[in-house]
């Protein structure tokens, strides 16, 4: 088969087809048309500059709670919010102000993660259900 299927078939993804000419059934599109805007509205008048907006827009997008999945991007990939004052980044004297973190604790994280997963999982569902009435 083609390279795409190849890898499709490796990865074992799923291709969904949408309609052409129909870029609101497409989650990717709805996204691009929120970057633009977002572009729009950083880059004001002065359209040479946009590359230079780019940090503050990812930011944005990666912090932003999701209306379908009800928690950030950044928090789902890390299970934290970003730190957006860089008070996290303070440098330390020695290595005492390191601060002791408890031998259970990455699994207690592990297993709060499991079940955040599994609410936006239903989330998620119930989104596809709701937008399924509109695109």
């Amino acid at each position: 088969g083609t390279p795409v299927k190849r890898l499709t078939e490796e990865y074992r993804v799923k291709l969904l087809l949408n309609a052409s000419r129909h870029p609101q059934a497409n989650p990717t599109e709805r996204t691009n048309k929120t970057l633009i805007s977002m572009l729009r509205a950083y880059i004001k008048d002065n359209h040479r500059v946009w590359d230079h907006e780019l940090p503050k827009i990812g930011f944005a997008l990666r912090s932003a709670v999701s209306e379908a999945t009800g928690y950030s991007p950044a928090y789902l990939t890390f299970g934290r919010e970003l730190n957006a004052t860089g008070s996290g980044f303070s440098l330390l004297r020695d290595w005492s102000d390191v601060p002791e973190i408890p031998e259970d604790r990455p699994t207690d994280h592990l297993k709060k993660l499991k079940d955040i997963y599994r609410i936006v999982k239903n989330n998620l569902d119930k989104a596809h259900r709701r937008n399924e009435k509109y695109y």
